[in-house]
């Protein structure tokens, strides 16, 4: 039987409404950047595991933090960010708090994203798996 090696991951999910802008665009075509423009911003947070810590209940405690977290610190709000600066925020935020951020991904609504990866977490060691026979 062979035995693969993997690690995990867990993904929550966050939405919360703001207005930014990009106050200094130089790009004339997206000078639209430079007025306060509404977004519904969605965040995506992925958070290595050890393979005994992925239970549901984790997803959820984990989901209802980060949902809490993003709407009570933008929510409603006008901000001088871009997507690029609440992930890096969101980053902080959660891996002050221990978790090991694998990824943060915010996007405005659904659409165009930023996408962060840090370089100098600890990612937990490879689980092992026994795959069973095919049956056939």
């Amino acid at each position: 039987m062979p035995t693969i090696q993997y690690v995990t991951s867990i993904s929550v999910a966050a939405i919360f409404h703001a207005q930014h802008r990009w106050k200094d665009c130089p790009i004339e075509e997206a000078a639209f950047l430079r007025n306060w423009h509404h977004h519904v911003f969605y965040v995506r947070l992925h958070i290595w595991v050890k393979h005994e810590d992925k239970t549901k209940g984790d997803f959820f405690v984990r989901q209802r933090q980060l949902q809490h977290w993003v709407h009570h610190t933008w929510g409603g709000g006008q901000w001088e960010k871009s997507c690029a600066e609440f992930a890096e925020d969101i980053l902080h935020q959660f891996a002050s708090r221990g978790w090991l951020i694998r990824a943060v991904e915010v996007s405005e609504d659904g659409e165009n994203s930023t996408v962060i990866f840090p370089v100098n977490i600890e990612v937990p060691a490879p689980q092992e798996l026994q795959v069973p026979p095919l049956l056939l």
